[in-house]
Formats: structure tokens, C-alpha cells, sequence
């Protein structure tokens, strides 16, 4: 005979709303966009999707700024297009941003020297 006891029907009800709510801050934290301010400048992790229709930023993909971008990836030509596309946003000179890792990859580390978090969120509503 099953006896139905209360206090562990509560517990369990109590449980299912812990993990939910985990569940959304593991879900924010995964999709927060991670950067770093060091010495006036912001270094963050973008991932580029090259031989798009148009060069654009689209918004966030795992952590990192995703961008489309219109070149194709052959001998630089998507790089110098990143630079020219995140230079444009942050309103500096093409020569401020740097691309530190991922030459040859997808998913670049970029140094903007003059650039800040505050630029960063109010460009891209982050």
C-alpha cells in the first residue's frame, strides 16, 4: 500500500524549483559574452562566419561576438575585413585593432586598443 507523504512531495516541488533556477543562471553564465580590460584596451573572443552576404555583427554565439563577414577566408582577406568591420563599430582606426590568435581559425582573440566594456555594451546591447 502506497502511503503518500506530504513533507517529501514538498521537498521534491522545492527541488524542481532550485534546479530550475539553476538550470537559467548555468544558461546565463554559458551565454554571457566573456572579455577583458587591460592597459586601456579590450580584448574578447570573437567567431566569424566568412563568405556571408553582407559583413555584419549578428550577436553572440558561445561566449564569443559572432560576425558575418562578406570576404572569402583566402590569403587574409577575412581578417583584414574583421578589422575594418570592428574598427568601424568601435570608432577607431583600423591600425587599433589587433588580431592576437586564430589568424588561420574561426574563433579569433581581438585587442582593440581605446576601446572599453561601456563602448562594448552600448554598440552591442550586451
Amino acid at each position: 500500500m502506497y502511503k503518500r507523504d506530504k513533507c517529501n512531495w514538498r521537498k521534491c516541488v522545492h527541488l524542481i524549483c532550485i534546479y530550475q533556477c539553476l538550470l537559467v543562471v548555468i544558461c546565463f553564465i554559458i551565454l554571457e559574452m566573456k572579455f577583458t580590460e587591460k592597459d586601456g584596451s579590450l580584448i574578447f573572443i570573437v567567431r566569424i562566419v566568412p563568405r556571408a552576404s553582407v559583413s555584419e555583427i549578428v550577436g553572440k554565439h558561445d561566449g564569443a561576438l559572432k560576425i558575418k563577414i562578406a570576404s572569402p577566408p583566402v590569403n587574409g582577406a577575412a581578417n583584414a575585413e574583421l578589422i575594418k568591420v570592428l574598427a568601424k563599430q568601435f570608432g577607431v582606426s583600423k591600425s587599433a585593432v589587433e588580431i592576437l590568435s586564430g589568424q588561420t581559425a574561426k574563433t579569433k582573440q581581438i585587442k582593440i586598443f581605446g576601446a572599453n566594456s561601456e563602448k562594448l555594451s552600448a554598440l552591442f546591447n550586451f
